[in-house]
């Protein structure tokens, strides 16, 4: 009735009631769509979460790995020193002790046996992610396709740092590093999109067969893999117990005849006789090679100043996660610029001791190349080579702790 009564007005109203109702009509063709249904939005978001969770828990069981294995290594060193003092002739050791595994191969072993299948699943989860990704741009406005990439991003860093072998405490910071700019990721993306329940429900239900398939390919891999028989570490360790023996009993054998010779000459050594023209170079004592090594670190500590301010303020950068990638370009060509005249200057990396000079010049060609890769925006290859920087420099640390130095 309603209706009937409508149109008899409009009707009775003439040219003007068939216009409004044009009018009407257009405002409902005017009205707001519903929104399209998102499907690579909400699959690619919940993958991207759940991959990064795996990764992280694969990174925390490979920090506890390494920190015993590093333990037990010093367990070992502690073992083998206190035996490896000569013994006296027809006192020698019945047992000799097995030689110390290094952190790296327990960690390596980690990752190739026992993370094996998840790290399967998480290059799995990795191509579908990207095989999402331009379908999400076709789905949500551009600010929400930006943060998705982001996120998937900083997830492909937590995921890249669980792979580096290196100590349990870098490690750590490696894998915290990028665990909080994935977070800061996480932060951004959070007002802009949510994900339902259901919605992730789903695309765990979906992907979870693709997934499981990765881990059975590693599990039929190892299955069909060659046995190799175990080593026999017992006859190794008596083997190695044999050669020690022959040779403290040759070392015995060798001073014997030493003192035989020596004593026929009057038990006076004779020196070498110097070539001609050539000026022996008097060996410093370990008092005049410390003191010489004190000079030059305190060149060298004026001269990386300018090196060590620039990385501080990238990594200050670095940490906060909302520096302007136009900012963070700028401070690592300070960065490699500084670096670069500190790696020219011949003196800065030439210390008295040369076993001093090796480890610390390759620090700081690592940390050059770290910087060239973050001002031309290489994420993954920043993270390897401020890795690869921060072992240099532990191990140029370790040679340089005899004389209470630090570089």
């Amino acid at each position: 009735m309603a209706s009937r009564f409508f149109f008899r007005t409009v009707r009775g109203a003439g040219v003007s009631g068939w216009v409004f109702l044009a009018f009407l009509t257009a405002c409902g063709q005017d009205r707001p769509k519903p929104a399209a249904v998102l499907q690579a939005t909400p699959e690619a978001v919940v993958l991207i979460r759940d991959n990064e969770a795996r990764c992280a828990k694969i990174g925390q069981d490979g920090i506890q790995r390494l920190a015993e294995a590093e333990a037990q290594a010093e367990l070992d060193v502690r073992a083998v020193s206190s035996l490896s003092q000569r013994p006296a002739p027809g006192d020698l050791p019945e047992e000799a002790p097995k030689p110390p595994i290094q952190p790296s191969e327990v960690f390596k072993k980690y990752l190739a046996e026992d993370a094996a299948e998840e790290l399967a699943a998480v290059d799995e989860a990795q191509m579908a992610i990207q095989e999402l990704l331009p379908a999400v741009k076709t789905e949500v406005p551009p600010e929400v396709a930006t943060a998705i990439a982001a996120l998937s991003g900083a997830h492909d860093q937590v995921c890249l740092s669980i792979r580096q072998p290196r100590r349990s405490v870098q490690y750590r910071g490696t894998l915290d590093f990028a665990e909080t700019a994935y977070r800061n990721a996480e932060e951004k993306l959070l007002p802009l999109y949510a994900v339902s329940a259901t919605d992730a429900q789903f695309a765990l239900h979906k992907y979870g067969p693709r997934l499981d398939a990765a881990r059975a390919g590693v599990r039929e891999r190892n299955r069909q893999a060659p046995v190799i028989p175990a080593k026999d570490y017992e006859r190794d360790q008596r083997e190695w117990q044999a050669s020690q023996q022959v040779q403290t009993q040759e070392q015995i054998e060798h001073e014997t005849a030493l003192k035989k010779w020596y004593g026929k000459r009057d038990d006076t050594p004779q020196e070498s006789m110097p070539k001609l023209g050539v000026v022996a170079k008097p060996t410093p004592s370990p008092e005049e090679r410390a003191q010489a090594m004190k000079t030059w670190h305190a060149g060298y500590s004026a001269k990386a100043g300018t090196v060590k301010s620039a990385l501080a303020a990238y990594l200050r950068l670095r940490k906060e996660g909302t520096a302007d990638p136009a900012v963070l370009a700028a401070a690592c060509q300070t960065l490699l610029s500084a670096d670069t005249v500190f790696l020219a200057d011949p003196a800065a990396l030439e210390p008295p001791d040369p076993g001093v000079a090796k480890p610390l010049r390759a620090a700081y060609t690592e940390l050059q190349a770290m910087a060239e890769a973050c001002r031309n925006g290489q994420n993954a290859e920043t993270l390897i080579r401020l890795d690869a920087f921060d072992r240099a420099l532990a191990r140029a640390n370790e040679v340089l702790r005899p004389y209470a130095l630090a570089p």
